[in-house]
């Protein structure tokens, strides 16, 4: 049996932007998604910059909550965006989570967001909190 490579800058492989940008996700490491998404794209209507100000506001939730990795389960819309797949992330120690729709052309990420019909073939009855990138309280002006 191998032995258990514990060098944080040694990854698995990431052939695709789509499988990185899962796998860094699932590690909670928002620098190494800054330098993965395109800075000219938006994602989820937002700036590269504000949206993964947002996800790191959500990952510090997780991680608030105990969590230091999150499960990656994949999913689809089950409405709006039925030919969309993407993913839920659960944190393994809290069972809180939130969905992402991986909007992919040509092996490239043209839009990252959320979807309030995603569905997996996994129950999520056991899961806690749902944790929002947007969070349309704090988009209210009062």
């Amino acid at each position: 049996m191998p032995a258990e490579n514990n060098n944080p800058n040694c990854y698995p492989p990431l052939r695709k932007q789509a499988d990185a940008v899962r796998y860094f996700i699932q590690t909670m490491d928002i620098e190494m998604l800054y330098f993965i998404l395109d800075e000219e794209k938006s994602y989820q209507d937002f700036t590269r910059n504000e949206f993964l100000f947002r996800l790191e506001r959500v990952i510090n939730d997780f991680k608030s909550a105990g969590d230091t990795f999150l499960n990656a389960i994949e999913g689809r819309c089950n409405k709006c965006f039925k030919n969309k797949t993407g993913f839920l992330f659960v944190g393994n120690n809290s069972k809180n989570y939130m969905n992402l729709l991986f909007d992919v052309d040509n092996n490239k990420i043209t839009d990252l967001f959320e979807c309030t019909n995603f569905k997996t073939n996994f129950d999520s009855s056991n899961f806690s909190k749902r944790f929002w990138i947007h969070n349309f309280e704090d988009d209210l002006p009062f």
